[in-house]
């Protein structure tokens, strides 16, 4: 009984996996083809080469397609010999390609039918050439795949190593090199004009020297003299080799090689993106930013934040901070915002985006005009707006008072005299108060109204005029390269913020920074670098609206030529009187408390003139109504008890009406 049970158990599973396999859920050994990389790592000195073998393990199954994709540093090795040489592959649908500049291997590879199964097949043979130390990795891509021969063209590819070498700088065969300007000969410099140093020793009477971008150079035999010591100026980027070898009499010894890498060149440019926007109440704002580097590659992100409103700022330090980067809790206003990438090489660029953190007044108000929800109206148009109604209210006030004079000439002096009679105990209370309390009280309020609104025209720093000539002792007689305008706003507002422009020049020199606009007359103001030739401006500079061209030169005998031109669009919001600047915001303010005023003024006069009207009209359908009952009378008709009451009545209100018409009258 036992034995039978057994014997349909093992018929049982037996089945499930013929099913199984028959659907292709079978992965454990099916879908488990290797790519290796062989050497796995090893250590090469700079200069030499090494074969690194693709190698194809199917784990018994066969396989018909190879496609692989290869990465290597191309600052660290390049490739030698693209042969295909000895290779499992049949069938080349695409043959190797590979670039030296991307560090990139790409091929595809087949088998007839029925395949090949192999655990250890050479796919391809590479060879590479050592050019930099460092340290280096071979690495398998996302397009590599292994097709089984199954007619369907299944993946089987599970497994892809990488390679990891160590690329050493070989021993010097000849005199030993060192550099005082680039001491590091695996990392990169912005410096390209190298000095390299070397020991004479005791009986070396002639040296050779040459510096290429060949690994194994050889000098040649020419004697370059008995100096210790050589400088080049403006090398070209790239990896460099300085190449030197000595001599005693005419007998030459040994190669000795120093590598030099240089890249002076910038990371490129990029956008700084701001979420939920640059203009927004969301007081921790997300910043976004990306960019790259071709030669010593990306190293860091900094930042600083310049906040422009105010009457002076003063120059703010960067802090290290990586993609994505979140503020916290930023203060109403608007800011610079500077994004500062460096590459290894220690070169950087700046990228710079305005930001305005709006409060809950500055939602709604700003240097441009008021946001309404519905439409943005700007200073200028409200203002106009503003005025026509008031001067339109003024005018229809002047014509009542005209047309309606006598009557109200009186009510207005009653009503001013009754409102001060009801104010009396209010003021009374107020001349208990200490008068020292009030008037400072008075001034403090005032004050806070005004002065952020009115202002006096902020002298910019000591100006002069462009080509006049300053004294600057640098480099006298050799023009200095033109300094470079790395930040400065789109979008500026003389009466709300400060000017923020920064750049880069040679260290210690005087910087003229120019500002023309056609048709005003240019302001010029002079700034220094610093010692790593950074230099910035952040003070009140009187622009007027339109757009001006911002241009910087350094200033010396000879001077430099001017940078490119950054363009700038300033925008005055208010009105200037002299040395004295209101802004649109408290005029628009006086506008509307006057023409609240004159609103209240029109609605005071209607209201007068409509009582003097209604005791009129109620006189006449008095005397209406009393004349139709004395008519009755004067026919003889008899009047009712209700008739009779009614005249009364009526008597009595016609009397009250007349008396109120006679009054006004007598005031007049």
């Amino acid at each position: 009984m036992c034995n039978k049970i057994f014997v349909n158990t093992i018929k049982f599973f037996v089945l499930i996996i013929l099913m199984l396999a028959s659907f292709n859920v079978l992965p454990a050994t099916a879908r488990a083809a290797a790519l290796l990389l062989h050497p796995g790592r090893g250590d090469f000195l700079v200069g030499s080469t090494f074969n690194l073998s693709i190698i194809l393990d199917t784990k018994n199954v066969s396989i018909n397609t190879i496609e692989t994709e290869l990465f290597f540093s191309p600052t660290k090795l390049q490739l030698a010999s693209p042969s295909i040489g000895k290779s499992i592959i049949q069938l080349w649908p695409t043959t190797p390609v590979f670039s030296n500049t991307e560090g990139r291997i790409y091929f595809v590879g087949a088998v007839p039918s029925p395949g090949i199964n192999a655990s250890d097949g050479v796919v391809l043979t590479l060879t590479f050439r050592v050019i930099s130390p460092g340290e280096g990795e071979i690495k398998f891509g996302e397009k590599t795949s292994v097709l089984a021969n199954d007619g369907k063209g299944t993946d089987l590819l599970i497994q892809k190593s990488s390679a990891f070498f160590k690329f050493l700088i070989p021993p010097p065969q000849g005199p030993a090199i060192s550099s005082p300007t680039h001491p590091d000969q695996e990392r990169w410099y912005k410096d390209n004009n190298p000095t390299f140093i070397w020991s004479r020793g005791i009986i070396a009477n002639k040296f050779s020297y040459l510096i290429d971008h060949d690994p194994s150079g050889i000098p040649d035999t020419s004697s370059e003299g008995m100096a210790s010591t050589i400088s080049f100026n403006n090398l070209d980027n790239g990896i460099w080799y300085f190449h030197l070898r000595a001599a005693i009499d005419d007998v030459w010894g040994g190669v000795s090689s120093y590598v030099l890498k240089i890249d002076n060149q910038s990371p490129a440019a990029f956008a700084v993106n701001v979420s939920p926007g640059k203009r927004t109440s969301n007081r921790n704002p997300i910043f976004r930013f990306f960019t790259t580097d071709s030669l010593s590659g990306f190293s860091h992100f900094e930042m600083k934040m310049i906040r422009l409103s105010g009457i002076k700022t003063f120059e703010a330090f960067f802090y290290e901070v990586s993609n994505p980067y979140q503020a916290i809790n930023i203060e109403p206003g608007r800011y610079q915002v500077v994004v500062r990438a460096y590459d290894d090489a220690l070169n950087s660029r700046d990228e710079s985006v305005t930001i305005n953190i709006i409060g809950p007044l500055s939602k709604f108000i700003d240097s441009e005009g008021v946001d309404l929800i519905v439409f943005f109206l700007p200073w200028n148009m409200l203002i106009n707006v503003l005025l026509l109604i008031l001067i339109i209210f003024i005018i229809i006030i002047f014509l009542l008072l005209r047309k309606h004079r006598h009557h109200l000439k009186h009510a207005f002096l009653e009503d001013i005299e009754r409102f001060f009679t009801i104010t009396k105990n209010v003021s009374n209370k107020i001349k208990r108060q200490p008068p020292s309390l009030l008037i400072i009280m008075f001034a403090v309020i005032g004050l806070s109204i005004l002065l952020p609104h009115i202002t006096k025209a902020v002298e910019p720093a000591p100006t002069r005029q462009v080509g006049v000539p300053i004294s600057f002792s640098a480099n006298v007689g050799v023009e200095p390269p033109e300094p470079v305008i790395s930040v400065a706003p789109s979008q500026f507002y003389p009466l709300d913020e400060i000017l923020f422009i920064e750049g880069r020049a040679a260290p210690k020199a005087k910087i003229a920074v120019n500002f023309e606009k056609l048709g005003s007359k240019s302001v010029t103001i002079i700034v220094e670098s610093n010692s790593n030739g950074e230099w910035f401006l952040a003070q009140k500079v009187e622009l007027s609206s339109g757009e001006w061209t911002a241009r910087a030169r350094i200033l010396g005998d000879p001077a430099s030529d001017w940078s490119s031109p950054r363009i700038i669009r300033s925008t005055v919001s208010g009105f200037i009187f002299g040395s004295i600047k209101i802004k649109y915001f408290p005029i628009a303010i006086a506008l509307i408390l006057l023409l609240l005023s004159s609103t209240a003024l029109l609605a005071y006069l209607l209201w007068q003139i409509s009582k003097v009207r209604r005791s009129a009209h109620l006189r006449e359908d008095i005397s209406d109504e009393l004349e139709h009952l004395e008519k009755a009378i004067r026919e003889g008709k008899e009047l009712s008890e209700s008739e009779m009451k009614r005249r009364e009545n009526l008597l009595l209100e016609l009397r009250h009406a007349e008396e109120i018409i006679q009054d006004k009258f007598k005031e007049i």
